[in-house]
Parts: structure tokens; sequence; C-alpha cells
């Protein structure tokens, strides 16, 4: 998703800061108001929705093996919780992909949100689980209502 800057090398929150900015600046110069919506999802990578996400790895046409080993890496985890020196009961995961890890949990995070709809003069902004949402119109109407 090239609007994607989370997890790429070369680009940082400053570059898609920036990025917003130099779009909110040249609506202003063509008298343009601009409108946006900032989200910030809480707890992102805790709420993936894991079988919607193996159904898009499915749609993405992922070779079959590929699609088994990363649903049973993320179906089959379990946890603890460790209380002074007494454990918990074992937990099964229902939902979440794992921040660190040898399968690049990153990727998992952006393909669970890759198909966010692209609309015409709508400008998406992603960074990691951030997202801003921007739309420039003549009038505050033109551009908050569509949004």
């Amino acid at each position: 998703m090239p609007q994607q800057f989370g997890f790429t090398q070369q680009f940082s929150t400053t570059h898609q800061l920036l990025r917003v900015v130099e779009h909110i600046h040249e609506g202003k110069n063509s008298n343009l108001t601009t409108a946006a919506i900032f989200l910030d999802i809480s707890k992102a990578y805790d709420k993936v929705w894991i079988e919607g996400l193996i159904h898009k790895l499915i749609a993405y046409k992922l070779p079959q093996y590929i699609v088994e080993i990363i649903q049973s890496y993320l179906t089959k985890r379990h946890f603890t919780v460790l209380v002074k020196n007494s454990d918990s009961s074992q937990g099964k995961l229902q939902s979440g992909v794992t921040q660190r890890g040898i399968l690049a949990p990153n990727n998992f995070f952006v393909l669970f949100m890759n198909d966010i709809p692209q609309v015409k003069n709508i400008m998406l902004s992603f960074y990691a689980d951030d997202t801003a949402i921007l739309l420039q119109g003549k009038t505050p109407d033109k551009a908050i209502v569509p949004l």
C-alpha cells in the first residue's frame, strides 16, 4: 500500500507528516478547505481478526502451504499470566497478531488493512496503525460531508 509509511525503512513519521502538511498547503494555495479524520486504533495488533486475515491471504492468492503455515502460527497460540509465583491456567488467543516475531507480523497488519477503499479525491495516509483521511473542497461542507 503506497500510502503506508510505517513499515518501510526509507520512510518515517516525519515523511508522512510532511506529505499531509504539503497536501493541506497545496489546498490552501488553491483556495480549498481541507477536512480530515485522524484515527488511532488502540491496541491495533491485538484486534486483528485472524479468520479475516486468513481469508485475505487466500484472496491475495498466496500459495496454500504459506497460508497454512501462517494460519498455524496465528491460531495455535496460548497465554498464561504469572503473578508473583503463581501461573494462571492456559488461555487461547482468539485474535491479534504478534508485534514481534519471525514471520514479519507488521506485514500481517498491513495486509489486514490493505483493502481500505481508495476513493477519488480522498487522500489516505497511514503510519503503522495510525490513519489520516483528508478531503479538500471549495467550501467546508464540500470537504466535510463526503468524509
